[in-house]
């Protein structure tokens, strides 16, 4: 692992990945009460964080705020529901427009023209 040029092992970014995931597994078996309270605590240290930061940062800041309260607002169950219809939808469209879904995700990703292209086309 080189820290000093921003490398990192594949094995470290791994064992990071995996613990990711084992600790997502664990707080989407969270009683729903200790779910929604730990949101309610992420709302409000982002709106307590709004008042310190620039205007250009309180835009994305507010946008952050917003994802967290729909997420509030459809709890555990209901975002795994639209995280299951987004990445329908987002295969729909890769295989609508013939591209390998597989591909890296540094490259170019549909645009919002190429789904109306897409729709158009039907």
């Amino acid at each position: 692992m080189n820290f000093g040029m921003g490398q990192w092992g594949e094995e470290v970014f791994l064992t990071l990945a995996q613990a990711a995931v084992e600790q997502e597994k664990r707080r989407m078996t969270e009683p729903d009460g200790a779910w929604t309270v730990r949101y309610a605590e992420r709302i409000a240290a982002a709106e307590a964080l709004l008042t310190s930061l620039s205007e250009d940062e309180r835009s994305k800041q507010r946008r952050h705020i917003a994802s967290l309260r729909r997420a509030l607002t459809l709890g555990p169950h209901g975002l795994k529901v639209a995280a299951e219809r987004a990445n329908r939808s987002r295969s729909e469209l890769l295989s609508q427009a013939h591209v390998d879904p597989r591909r890296r995700l540094d490259r170019r990703e549909p645009s919002v023209g190429d789904a109306v292209q897409i729709f158009k086309s039907r």
